[in-house]
């Protein structure tokens, strides 16, 4: 868990992302996943790009300093003990096609470094796979405009090999990314997209801001068009900003989002077979082949997924603070 006065500078980049990357929507899904990794690209950002990734790190240790200024004693120094990091990794394409089902990996990471506690006792990693949908332009919304009838189109036997994975894996493994019209919800009815959100219970205004302006959406299952990719909003689709800020500062017990798969050991079997999904593990990767071989373009041999290749590429975000140092101090008096 980071502390709550970060949660705005996550959002401000993230929204910026959102708002980036489906301007390139209309060009199809590669186009607009390849402006994602640019957008996280710390060394060869996007020209038309802001804030950067340094301008979100700066951002964050910056919300530190004034805190700090402001007399939080149990802040000192702490912008030293804050570690971000996001990195782009690679596999194949034909590891895309053939295994993963998956435009791009993400790897989501939290490291507390307190003192006071053992180390490892509150880190945290999640790791998914993400197969990215843009609209399809061919088909005209309605004569009301409204950008929840815009249409995705599946691809043939892909939910199929998905649906393998994630029974192989549990807990959706695979996500889908669905690139959107930007916004989606606020061409829809406002005040009926205003109203759905409010009923949320524990939603805050910064939450439902990111949620209405949202044009990528992050989901644990195919849908149709943006009506059905909206309609259970937050507990199994949610747009990207809202998704990353859930992991990092709502407890799992806390949150809402069922799309949200955590693991507190970093030994833990399962985190290690999706890591080496990605890693192209080579006893992981052929067991999932005989899963999928099952289908009627399966991958067929196992020696043409694991060679190398193309980099396609995996997304990895890690955070590292003293969250129970920070929260117990918290305790004797002072405010988040």
């Amino acid at each position: 868990m980071l502390p709550l006065f970060l949660k705005d500078e996550f959002y401000k980049f993230w929204n910026a992302l959102d708002k980036r990357v489906s301007s390139d929507s209309r060009d199809g899904e590669v186009q607009a996943t390849n402006s994602l990794l640019r957008c996280l690209n710390a060394e060869e950002p996007l020209a038309d790009f802001e804030p950067t990734v340094m301008d979100f790190r700066e951002g964050v240790l910056n919300a530190l300093r004034k805190k700090e200024m402001e007399g939080e004693k149990n802040l000192q120094d702490l912008e030293q003990k804050f570690n971000f990091d996001i990195s782009v990794q690679g596999f194949t394409q034909v590891y895309e096609g053939k295994v993963s089902q998956a435009d791009f990996g993400l790897h989501l990471e939290f490291e507390d470094t307190s003192q006071h506690v053992p180390a490892g006792t509150l880190d945290w990693s999640s790791v998914y796979l993400v197969q990215a949908k843009s609209w399809d332009t061919d088909k005209p919304l309605k004569n009301d405009g409204s950008l929840l009838d815009i249409v995705f189109i599946d691809t043939e036997y892909q939910s199929q090999k998905i649906e393998i994975i994630n029974q192989f894996f549990r807990d959706c493994f695979v996500k889908y990314a669905f690139y959107c019209r930007y916004p989606l919800l606020r061409n829809s009815s406002k005040d009926e997209a205003y109203a759905m959100l409010k009923s949320e219970v524990n939603i805050s205004d910064v939450d439902i801001e990111s949620i209405r302006s949202a044009a990528v959406w992050i989901s644990d299952k195919f849908r149709q068009n943006g009506r059905d990719l909206t309609h259970e909003f937050e507990e199994t689709a949610t747009g990207i900003a809202k998704f990353v800020v859930d992991h990092y500062f709502n407890r799992a017990d806390n949150s809402k989002n069922k799309q949200i798969k955590k693991f507190t050991s970093k030994h833990d079997a399962e985190l290690l077979r999706r890591l080496g999904v990605l890693n192209r593990d080579e006893q992981i990767v052929k067991e999932l082949v005989q899963k999928l071989n099952s289908v009627a373009d399966g991958p067929g041999g196992f020696e043409v997924v694991i060679g190398k290749g193309r980099p396609k590429n995996v997304i990895r975000m890690k955070c590292s603070f003293p969250s129970y140092d920070y929260e117990h101090n918290l305790r004797s008096g002072l405010h988040p």
